[in-house]
């Protein structure tokens, strides 16, 4: 079987997430799946016009024509350039359009953009929800939790085309067990940290709907020993603003000693950072998340997690209790609950354990396996 992924490449949770995947389906499949990659090279879209980009797309279209099947990674962002949000909406439509005769799976990694503010579809986006292309049974979407699939339904999608996929978690501070020791000290230093300090952090590029804004509230709450990394930067194809206003309110609120923002980090210092770190929150909006990846490093960190309850989050929590989650949006309830982990070893220990438990049940290896299924499925 012959297979074109279409995908980001280049830094970002998305290309992450492909690359284990492969990985583990090259391993599983034993030469029988054959997989080629067409690059979504978002760096070049943000210079380009619409015609340019529309240009490279029907590169990959016409390529299709040699494959069996065609698995796309789709993210917003992917189809932007240099041109108005409602034509990436079009841009994305029409290759689907031109793909309608192939065999297609598109992984969703984001709700349906024109309802995840109110799940009411927009009449602006109406014409392209593609839902239309999502009923005659060869293209499916995959999505990765409960409350997405209900957003695709509501946006058209016949339901026998979504399939639910859960989101997997690497093992990559296992992978690079030795520590930074220069990094360690830098971050001692700036925190002034000592045996009473509690380090709390948040993962991923730095988005608005991540609950920063919440975070440095919480900060200025808690006693002056609890400090924050924050294990990422501003979004490559995103802008200098949200990130710039985060640094201000950092100086505003006079917490530049008590928060470390580690820049564009490399894997191999997870493990330096998980070494300091005693509890990860990810206080995220449910307006804008489908699924985590940044999340997953806290889950496998071996130190306990704290989340909002938002829909995706819940969901991770079905089978076991890897995080802990407190009401959206409620700092009081986040900064009780963070003071009574910290001073409770047996609680620590209680989700550390629930969250090796969940790392055994959603491995890359186990997802490559549920997808080379859907592939088998789908090609009878």
């Amino acid at each position: 079987m012959k297979v074109l992924h279409l995908t980001t490449f280049k830094k970002c949770g998305i290309a992450d997430y492909f690359n284990y995947l492969i990985k583990e389906i090259d391993n599983i499949g034993n030469g029988e799946i054959v997989n080629d990659v067409f690059p979504v090279d978002v760096d070049w879209q943000k210079k380009s016009n619409f015609n340019q980009v529309s240009d490279y797309y029907n590169e990959f279209v016409k390529k299709s024509e040699n494959y069996d099947l065609i698995h796309i990674q789709h993210e917003y962002h992917n189809f932007t350039g240099n041109y108005p949000k409602l034509k990436s909406l079009k841009l994305f439509n029409n290759i689907l359009e031109k793909l309608k005769s192939k065999n297609v799976i598109v992984t969703f990694h984001s709700n349906p953009l024109p309802i995840i503010h109110n799940r009411v579809l927009s009449p602006i986006f109406k014409n392209y929800s593609y839902s239309q292309f999502f009923k005659n049974g060869n293209m499916k979407a995959l999505v990765h939790n409960t409350i997405s699939k209900e957003m695709y339904l509501k946006s058209g999608f016949d339901l026998n085309s979504i399939i639910t996929i859960f989101h997997p978690t690497p093992n990559i501070i296992e992978e690079y067990p030795e520590k930074n020791m220069a990094l360690k000290d830098e971050i001692y230093r700036k925190l002034n940290l000592n045996n009473d300090s509690i380090v709390l952090s948040i993962v991923g590029f730095i988005h608005k709907y991540k609950g920063y804004d919440d975070i440095i509230k919480l900060l200025t709450i808690l006693p002056d020993n609890y400090k924050l990394i924050i294990l990422g930067d501003k979004h490559p194809r995103g802008t200098d603003s949200y990130y710039n206003k985060l640094l201000n309110n950092i100086s505003k609120n006079s917490l530049e000693n008590r928060v470390f923002i580690t820049g564009y980090y490399d894997e191999k210092d997870l493990s330096t950072f998980c070494d300091l770190i005693d509890i990860f929150l990810a206080p995220y909006s449910s307006k804008f998340t489908s699924g985590s990846g940044a999340i997953q490093i806290g889950v496998q960190s071996k130190k306990p997690t704290i989340a909002y309850d938002i829909e995706s989050f819940k969901d991770l929590n079905k089978e076991f209790e890897p995080i802990c989650l407190v009401k959206e949006g409620n700092i009081g309830e986040l900064k009780d609950k963070i003071i009574k982990i910290a001073d409770n070893n047996e609680l620590k220990d209680y989700y550390i354990d629930q969250a090796k438990k969940y790392l055994l049940d959603n491995s890359y290896y186990r997802l490559a396996k549920q997808t080379i299924e859907i592939y088998n499925d789908f090609m009878e």
